[in-house]
């Protein structure tokens, strides 16, 4: 911390998040002060590393994209400043509805037909936030490359090795990093092999060719303060905790 600020002036600042786990109105104000601090400080962009609907709804997904333009209308900060969304899908965002039935809330096979993101996820995507839904996608952000994964399934994003071999040379060399964003954790890096719900691996594989790569993904919930949420291996992997609740290792001292 003390060499950082001999650095002078950042060239890039983000705001980082995941696991939101929007259900109703009542769940907006710590997204939205959340997004306000970050307007605040200047970001040139957003994070968000899945599970914002947490029942799968589009309802619940609608209510993220009007916090976001509320707070960044037009995608753009306080001073006119374009902001950069980078959001992907979680397993929330595709089956939360299937979970304890939305966690106590009675869900009729009619909800899921008017509600369930995933069978419409591409359109849901367009109409909430103004931009082409693909699976894997790259965007620039003051010249710094940022790929993002959308959840694909329990063990892997389909396809990451070939589209990262396919933007091999739009991709920066030597020391200067670019940044890679998903909802799990990719296998065995941070937290691992301890908290659950990790990748299968294939994403471990795919990001190890790139040693300047900067991995952020949630899903675990696991805290921050925990320093085994950095891993630095063959990449850096990243736990980017949860906005919504804090879990911790079970069979350990105020565990869950």
């Amino acid at each position: 911390a003390e060499k950082v600020a001999t650095f002078g002036q950042p060239r890039l600042k983000m705001g980082i998040i995941s696991d939101i786990h929007i259900r109703t109105r009542e769940d907006l104000p710590v997204f939205q002060h959340t997004l306000e601090y970050f307007r605040d400080k200047g970001v040139d962009g957003v994070i968000i590393a899945g599970d914002m609907a947490d029942w799968g709804f589009r309802s619940q997904l609608e209510l993220v994209a009007e916090t976001w333009y509320d707070v960044f209308p037009g995608d753009r900060g306080s001073n006119g400043r374009h902001v950069e969304k980078l959001f992907v899908y979680g397993n929330h965002d595709r089956e939360g509805y299937t979970y304890g039935n939305a966690r106590g809330v009675k869900v009729t096979k009619e909800m899921i037909e008017e509600e369930a993101i995933w069978p419409r996820k591409e359109k849901v995507w367009q109409e909430l936030f103004h931009e082409k839904w693909t699976p894997i996608y790259m965007k620039d952000v003051k010249g710094y490359k940022f790929i993002g994964g959308h959840w694909d399934s329990w063990k892997d994003i389909s396809g990451l090795a070939e589209f990262l071999q396919n933007v091999e040379g739009d991709l920066p060399k030597g020391g200067r990093p670019f940044f890679y964003f998903q909802h799990f954790h990719p296998k065995n890096t941070c937290s691992g092999p301890w908290v659950w719900g990790q990748g299968g691996g294939n994403v471990t594989k795919a990001l190890s060719k790139y040693p300047n790569c900067v991995c952020f993904s949630g899903h675990s919930h696991t805290s921050l303060t925990d320093e085994r949420t950095i891993w630095q291996g063959a990449f850096t992997s990243v736990g980017t905790a949860s906005l919504s609740y804090i879990s911790l290792w079970s069979g350990r001292e105020n565990s869950t």
